[in-house]
């Protein structure tokens, strides 16, 4: 949907020069008249100032200038994770950071997981070093999702999260992996939380097909599946703003370049000789020409550039707004705050500003 596709081009703004070359069509389009070969040249210089990752980075580090605290109220059995809070060796800050740059692409999701193991008692699970971790989940990778009204308390309820999980599978007697992509079904039906595996496969003919690899199970002692939802599902990169400026500053600052590469060399030029007279000649600092015609003229021809000027100005009134628009998550929403004022911004980030509520979710 839109969501979808302006999420692909905040990404293809925050990877860089090598995916803006790849999708080179998209974004940085061929000038009506440019030959081909200028275009190709044009394309394989282009340089982009990630303006946008500078942003978000930036945003991100203010939130996270401390390491986080943990409460009193953080049950002991959970702090011990806080070290390898995903089970794979991230610790709860960095997992954290993460997450809030993923929440710059417009939302995330958590899901509190666990092996499926089954053991009956608590040396069982120590010996085999089964425990609760967290895992993360990018925008791209939340497939489908559904609510309901709870008719009993009126809560609003999710009641179908699809996760879309991609991994490696070595081939069997090989060294070649090959791609593997399955989806995890969550579904909360009459107060009971089931979740299914499903896995996708391409016949002969590129047909896609889905297999149940497991029979719905139920999650014993959840009455709500176990996410949380950074941001809103379905929400649009927050950013975006941003992204497309930061895009429009690399269209501009391209074009800049092949106009100087086209009008800042200096071209030698006589008048009175035929093009065969010269034909072979060398210029060089140690020429000297002499020419026997008394109205010839020798010199340098050069573009006045009047307008060149103008483009560099053009670059850095965009720059100047992006740094606004990133500015603007800071200020305080419910005043007009001057945004030309970055120390005061910067030392003390508005109760209401939007990277604070993103912050507390």
């Amino acid at each position: 949907g839109k969501a979808q596709k302006e999420r692909e081009m905040y990404e293809a703004c925050i990877e860089g020069n090598l995916e803006l070359r790849e999708h080179s069509k998209t974004y940085i389009p061929q000038f009506p008249a440019e030959s081909d070969k200028s275009y190709d040249f044009r394309i394989k210089t282009l340089t982009h100032f990630n303006l946008c990752k500078k942003t978000r980075d930036v945003m991100t580090g203010l939130v996270f200038k401390s390491e986080i605290e943990l409460g009193d109220d953080v049950a002991k059995p959970i702090k011990k994770y806080i070290e390898n809070i995903d089970n794979s060796g991230t610790h709860l800050d960095v997992f954290a950071r993460k997450v809030m740059e993923e929440r710059f692409a417009g939302y995330a999701v958590i899901l509190a997981d666990a092996p499926s193991t089954n053991v009956t008692t608590l040396e069982e699970q120590n010996a085999l070093n089964l425990r609760p971790f967290l895992k993360l989940y990018k925008a791209n990778s939340v497939w489908n999702w559904d609510w309901e009204i709870n008719p009993v308390n009126k809560s609003k309820q999710l009641t179908l999260l699809v996760l879309r999980e991609v991994s490696s599978q070595r081939l069997s007697t090989s060294f070649v992996t090959s791609e593997v992509v399955r989806f995890r079904v969550f579904r909360l039906i009459n107060g009971d939380v089931t979740w299914e595996l499903w896995r996708e496969e391409k016949d002969a003919q590129g047909k896609v097909n889905y297999s149940l690899e497991n029979e719905p199970m139920i999650i014993a002692g959840f009455d709500q599946i176990p996410v949380a939802i950074v941001g809103k599902l379905g929400e649009c990169p927050p950013l975006l703003d941003i992204a497309l400026k930061n895009i429009e500053h690399t269209q501009t600052y391209s074009d800049y370049k092949s106009i100087l590469h086209k009008t800042c060399v200096p071209q030698f030029y006589i008048t009175g000789m035929e093009a065969d007279e010269a034909k072979g000649a060398v210029v060089s600092a140690q020429t000297m020409w002499t020419v026997g015609d008394p109205s010839a003229k020798v010199g340098y021809a050069e573009v006045a550039g009047s307008s060149i000027e103008k483009v560099r100005q053009s670059l850095q009134d965009i720059r100047e707004e992006i740094a606004l628009m990133g500015l603007a998550l800071l200020s305080d929403k419910t005043t007009t705050a001057d945004l030309t004022a970055t120390e005061a911004l910067l030392d003390n980030v508005a109760e209401t500003a939007e990277l604070r509520v993103w912050a507390r979710e």
